[in-house]
């Protein structure tokens, strides 16, 4: 610090005390090189691991020299003593002349710059990444919501023995991918995090490597996908229909809504493949399931449901499982009874939403109906009188 400073050198160290302190410096004082140096290792200590590693750079430019000076140097406070030296050296200027106000102009205008390049290179890369693993999934645009809606529907749509983490054909990326996926919150946070710091991938997080492992990283996720996908089973899926025409809901599924009863006709897609229907249960472990097989199997749906569908051929295999999720409507017209209801039926309090056309009518009559001859306390003939003198009321008001 006791070396003297002609103006420029006086200069580039107030620049360089400027460009990388968070606060600025009082109107007309100057900074000493101890000061710019420490300006320079706060901004350090600000870096990731991965923005600290020399390997992430072009050997052959400023900025990795820029990066090589601080990695060597950024922890000792004598690294102070010669930092216009380095900077001089690092930006191609005579270290053996004079400093010069040109010099000082050069030397900023690319300092700055690689701190620009440094701060964006490490986000440029990750999102380079981001966008590269999740394009395996075939996402319709290019947004993070895109990409996790392609990356939950690609799982939804895996057969069960796809998803078996203790399968023998799977290797640890393939597994490490699987148990990563169902938990699937933030894109970024199991691209870059989750995945590759995952013993299956043993890469370490992305913020933590020492260079640049995209294309080993890449390789390893294809790889785990490519397993994956091999495993697919050839079993068909079962063939169906309803009598109500299906819809297609968010995520890839099937929905049924209906009034009153829904015809639902499952087949058997080839000779010697069995469907199995199970309702709102996997139908490959369901203790209870329909079988069909040569002749085609006829239910009809009356409430609100999921009944799903799985092929099984010769091998024992079993295909995709087909969820169809059934919704009666007509049970936003039923009777609503309260929450905790009383021992005594006839103390029993209900509630409707009001009709407001005839088949939520007809649903809400019948309804009643039903809980009044559950009930036991009117004889039947007695409500069809009742219904009957609520007829005649009708006509006289018609009238």
């Amino acid at each position: 610090e006791r070396r003297p400073l002609n103006q420029a050198s006086a200069s580039l160290i107030n620049q360089v005390y400027k460009l990388f302190s968070d606060t600025p410096s009082a109107a007309g004082s100057s900074q000493t090189r101890l000061e710019a140096w420490r300006t320079l290792q706060a901004w350090w200590k600000k870096r990731t691991r991965l923005e600290h590693s020399v390997g992430m750079y072009d050997d052959k430019t400023t900025a990795w020299a820029l990066i090589d000076m601080l990695a060597k140097n950024v922890d000792q406070d004598a690294g102070g003593q010669t930092l216009l030296e380095d900077l001089r050296q690092i930006y191609g200027d005579q270290v053996e002349d004079e400093l010069n106000d040109a010099s000082v102009q050069m030397i900023q205008a690319r300092l700055e710059s690689d701190k620009l390049f440094i701060e964006t290179h490490s986000a440029v890369l990750k999102g380079s990444l981001v966008k590269s693993i999740a394009d395996l999934f075939q996402p319709q645009e290019e947004t993070y919501i895109a990409y996790k809606t392609a990356i939950h529907d690609w799982y939804v749509n895996l057969q069960a023995e796809q998803k078996l983490l203790t399968a023998d054909w799977q290797t640890p990326p393939s597994k490490a991918i699987l148990e990563a996926v169902p938990r699937l919150d933030d894109v970024e946070k199991m691209i870059l995090e989750t995945i590759p710091g995952s013993p299956g991938f043993h890469l370490g997080k992305v913020d933590d490597w020492s260079s640049d492992l995209s294309q080993n990283y890449l390789a390893l996720f294809t790889d785990g996908l490519t397993k994956i996908a091999d495993n697919f089973s050839k079993v068909p899926a079962p063939v169906w229909e309803t009598s109500v025409e299906a819809a297609a809901g968010p995520q890839g599924q099937i929905l049924i809504k209906y009034h009153g009863i829904v015809k639902l006709v499952v087949s058997s897609p080839e000779p010697g493949v069995t469907v199995r229907i199970a309702k709102n249960e996997n139908p490959e472990t369901a203790k209870q399931f329909i079988s069909v097989e040569q002749t085609p199997q006829e239910v009809d749906v009356s409430e609100s449901c999921s009944y799903l569908l799985v092929s099984q051929g010769a091998s024992g295999k079993f295909s995709k499982t087909i969820r169809l999720t059934f919704t009666n409507k007509d049970d936003d017209s039923r009777l609503i009874s309260e929450s905790s209801p009383r021992l005594d039926r006839a103390e029993w309090e209900y509630r409707f939403r009001n009709p407001v056309e005839k088949q939520s009518l007809v649903v809400l009559l019948k309804d009643i109906v039903k809980h009044v001859l559950d009930d036991k306390k009117i004889p039947a003939q007695d409500v069809k009188a009742a219904f009957q003198e609520a007829l005649d009321q009708i006509d006289q008001s018609g009238k």
